[in-house]
């Protein structure tokens, strides 16, 4: 049995990683366990520690000298990832956290090394890794249905009050320890990645993509806040665009061309009603469209599952740190790319 402690008590601990966990430790055979929680507002932590039966630490440094606190999970603003990663990992502790690893490559690469060196496990919660849709799109292209493919267009359009599928169930009546803490950050590396929705979503398809075609060699884009465009051009020669705009019921489609066919893959979101999955795909093989029939699984449950077993098998996560690190090297050439309206290869020593 697996013991956790939830650093940061908010919309997305509340609607996402609560409930699934308590499905892992509620089970006929539990493997993991909420022991705790801890939040810069007390009193939001004591709410959710009274609701989930278990306890309130005063600080981060009380729940990690805690031997009952095996992992924890990290679900603060991503500006705290990297420090309380570190902090966790120097403490023994295995860590989970959202992404992205870190707001900089130079502090991702911190964050791995550390927890190597500790020799703790370290997942980041790409949990599109974990998609039913995704994995059978990846398995699609590993039996070269569509022969070699040549280019990915991949959209996603913002759900409509996307706000209220993270609402928070318990809310104190005050905020003002979050806003002293954000004044507490310490100094902002030289190779920053900017706020906005490259880090905060983009992150999210830039490691799909890569989970689905390799390691990217070059972008070039056009960031706008309303929408976001990215050029991604891969080892293996593929041609990607990603973009986000719109409102909609928060579609997430992506096709793929190849020379023997296409691939067109719909994601859905467990927590959005009516929000399903769906692949389709045409191949020479068959000369006809076909529709793939398999189980979806809850993606959120599926990835804390894989998390506690990597921790009970001593196995690596299938969304590594290592991995993740590498999404902030393309999020930097990213914004280069933008800023200089030019193509930029992926980890230029000219940066």
């Amino acid at each position: 049995m697996i013991g956790i402690g939830l650093i940061g008590c908010g919309g997305v601990a509340q609607s996402v990683h609560i409930p699934n966990l308590m499905k892992l430790q509620y089970q006929q055979r539990p493997i993991a366990e909420l022991r705790g929680v801890v939040d810069v507002i007390k009193e939001q932590a004591e709410m959710v520690a009274q609701a989930t039966g278990t306890r309130a630490y005063p600080t981060v440094g009380a729940m990690l000298d805690d031997p009952a606190i095996d992992a924890v999970m990290i679900l603060t603003p991503e500006t705290f990832h990297a420090s309380l990663a570190i902090q966790a990992a120097m403490a023994g502790r295995h860590v989970f956290m959202e992404k992205p690893i870190a707001t900089s490559p130079s502090a991702g690469e911190e964050v791995v090394q550390r927890c190597a060196d500790q020799s703790v496990k370290l997942m980041v919660g790409y949990m599109m890794r974990f998609d039913s849709d995704c994995n059978k799109t990846r398995e699609l292209l590993s039996q070269g249905l569509i022969g070699q493919p040549l280019t990915c267009n991949s959209i996603y359009i913002w759900p409509i009050d996307v706000a209220d599928y993270y609402g928070l169930i318990f809310k104190a009546d005050s905020d003002n320890e979050s806003a002293e803490a954000e004044e507490e950050r310490p100094n902002v590396p030289d190779d920053e990645i900017p706020p906005g929705l490259v880090r905060d979503t983009c992150s999210h398809y830039i490691n799909l993509l890569r989970y689905w075609f390799g390691e990217v060699k070059s972008v070039w884009a056009d960031i706008d806040e309303d929408r976001p465009f990215i050029v991604m051009r891969f080892e293996s020669g593929l041609l990607a665009t990603h973009q986000i705009s719109g409102i909609g019921e928060g579609t997430r489609e992506h096709l793929i061309t190849g020379t023997e066919g296409y691939i067109r893959t719909r994601l859905g979101y467990p927590h959005i009603p009516l929000d399903f999955g769906k692949t389709t795909f045409f191949s020479t093989r068959y000369r006809e469209l076909r529709e793939p029939v398999f189980p979806r699984v809850n993606m959120y449950e599926a990835e804390l599952e894989h998390f506690v077993q990597c921790i009970l098998e001593d196995q690596e996560p299938r969304s590594s740190g290592f991995d993740a690190a590498k999404d902030l090297q393309v999020m930097r050439a990213v914004y280069e790319a933008a800023a200089d309206r030019r193509e930029v290869e992926v980890g230029s020593k000219e940066r």
